[in-house]
C-alpha cells in the first residue's frame, strides 16, 4: 500500500484549515472592563472621557517611558511555531504610528511590545486618539482586528503602571522546593 493515502486520511488532508485572529485583550480581570496592567494603559483622568492612554515618557528613565503590551488570540490553538506571521499595527485614523512583524507562537496568546522605540519619528507635542490593528500576512480569509481606540501621547508619565502576579516567597530556596 506504499504510497496510497486512506479513505479517512484523504479527508483529514483535504479539510481546509481556518485561522481566526479571536481578539485584542486589553481589559479584563474580575471585573470585565477593567484595564489590565500589563498592557502599559492608564485609564484618562479626564472627565467625560474613557478611553484609556499610553503616556510615553522620553524624558524618564528607559524602564519608566512607557509601552504598550498587544496580547491576541488565534484559532486553532495547535498552530505550529511560525505557521502564520502577523503584522500589528498601531493606526491613527489611517495614518500608521508604529508597525511589526511578529512570528506565530505555539502558546497562546500572541503578544507584542512596542517600547517608546517605535514612535521616536513622532513630535514630543504629538497626541493621537489610536487603535490597534492585527492581520495575518497572506491568509487574506482571516479577518482583521481592531482594538478599541486609546489616546497616545507624549508628557510626563504621573504613576507607574505595573502589573505583578504570583506567590511571594520567603527565600528562592523556599520557592523552589514548592516545585
Amino acid at each position: 500500500m506504499a504510497g496510497q493515502t486512506s479513505g479517512f486520511a484523504r479527508s483529514i488532508l483535504s479539510l481546509p484549515v481556518q485561522m481566526y485572529v479571536r481578539s485584542v485583550c486589553r481589559r479584563g480581570g474580575p471585573a470585565r472592563g477593567k484595564l489590565v496592567g500589563w498592557s502599559g494603559l492608564r485609564p484618562t483622568e479626564e472627565t467625560g472621557d474613557e478611553r484609556p492612554r499610553l503616556v510615553l515618557d522620553r524624558a524618564a528613565a528607559t524602564k519608566d517611558q512607557g509601552r504598550l503590551e498587544v496580547r491576541w488570540a488565534t484559532e486553532p490553538d495547535d498552530l505550529p511555531r511560525g505557521a502564520v506571521d502577523y503584522r500589528v499595527a498601531i493606526m491613527a485614523g489611517e495614518e500608521e504610528l508604529a508597525e511589526q512583524t511578529v512570528s506565530h507562537k505555539e502558546v497562546n496568546p500572541q503578544r507584542a511590545v512596542f517600547s517608546i522605540e517605535y514612535f521616536d519619528h513622532l513630535g514630543s507635542d504629538a497626541k493621537f486618539e489610536a487603535s490597534v490593528h492585527i492581520s495575518a500576512i497572506g491568509a487574506t480569509d482571516v479577518p482583521a482586528v481592531q482594538s478599541e481606540e486609546f489616546v497616545l501621547e507624549f508628557g510626563e508619565a504621573e504613576g507607574k503602571s505595573t502589573a505583578v502576579s504570583g506567590k511571594v516567597e520567603r527565600s528562592l530556596i523556599d520557592g523552589a522546593s514548592r516545585f
